[in-house]
């Protein structure tokens, strides 16, 4: 956690906001140019989902996300050349796409209608289109996997509900405390629906009952209290700058912050410890210098009249 004080800190100018940005969105690149080389060699079925050279497809959904939010912010706010980095975003948005993570798709199409609402609202014009011809244009098996988001005889969309009725228990008999750390694991099974999907769950799938659950109410609201600020302050910020290299930044935030958000109300993303980590230096960066709001004197109209006045001693 001290990874977010710690950026801010060191976060003193776009420049070093970019390069941040760059660098991770460079890792998840190469990450999913790797999981694109697994999906045309075989990972192509929810048996085989890709994972390049991570542990589990969630995190490689997780961060090709992030990094597909960071680079869209280039190319939806930068100007020149910059602007053509972001293009690149549909290498980590394609594999995040081929890899059948519904919360990243949940996570990803959220954080894009947010954004267009927010700061370019004739842009959701042509979103709506832009998503039907990609849908058209997906495998069969990856439409499939979208159409089953709403669909709750899925057995594993009936296992989510489960997982809620069972955090509800948990948190009924646990309120302040929870059951500790690492103890939904072991409880899980004393809590179950009788007829949920399965015995065993590694955690309840949603960040913020899985907070609840296992260290009580007080710390779920503090993850609540946390992305909702960071959101807001980052949408405030946006809504006023003018500036392409701070727009491009606060940008990326807000893109991969509400991903992040929705597609962990259907996965505990927050305790993925490698998108924990890029989450954290994420959210240090509207509390850091890189997106300080531009002062009057800085402005060249306010310098000009400024050197016109006359000094007094």
């Amino acid at each position: 956690m001290l990874l977010l004080p710690l950026a801010a800190d060191l976060l003193q100018s776009s420049r070093r906001g970019r390069a941040l940005f760059i660098a991770l969105a460079a890792s998840s690149t190469a990450i999913a140019l790797a999981g694109l080389w697994q999906f045309v060699h075989g990972g192509d079925d929810l048996g085989n989902r890709i994972h390049a050279n991570l542990s589990i497809y969630m995190t490689f959904s997780g961060l090709t996300m992030v990094s597909g939010c960071l680079l869209a912010g280039f190319a939806l706010e930068e100007r020149g050349a910059r602007r053509w980095l972001g293009l690149a975003a549909v290498i980590p948005f394609g594999a995040m796409l081929l890899s059948f993570t519904r919360n990243a798709y949940v996570g990803t199409l959220a954080a894009l209608l947010v954004y267009f609402a927010w700061r370019r609202p004739r842009g959701l014009l042509l979103l709506l289109p832009a998503l039907v011809l990609l849908f058209a244009l997906l495998p069969a098996d990856v439409r499939s996997r979208m159409r089953s988001i709403g669909n709750l005889s899925d057995p594993s969309n009936w296992d989510r509900l489960a997982m809620v009725h069972a955090g509800a228990r948990m948190i009924a008999d646990f309120p302040v405390t929870g059951l500790g750390p690492e103890m939904v694991k072991r409880y899980y099974v004393l809590y179950r629906d009788p007829d949920a999907t399965r015995w065993r769950v590694p955690h309840l799938h949603n960040n913020a009952l899985q907070f609840a659950a296992a260290s009580g109410l007080p710390a779920a609201a503090a993850y609540l209290a946390l992305a909702f600020l960071v959101i807001a302050r980052t949408a405030l910020l946006l809504r006023r700058e003018r500036r392409p290299e701070q727009a491009a930044l606060l940008s990326g935030v807000l893109l991969a912050s509400v991903a992040l958000f929705v597609a962990g109300l259907f996965e505990y993303n927050f305790g993925d410890t490698e998108v924990e980590m890029a989450t954290l230096l994420l959210w240090a960066v509207p509390f850091s210098s890189a997106v300080a709001p531009e002062s009057p004197a800085a402005r060249p109209e306010v310098e000009r009249a400024g050197r016109a006045m006359p000094a007094y001693d």
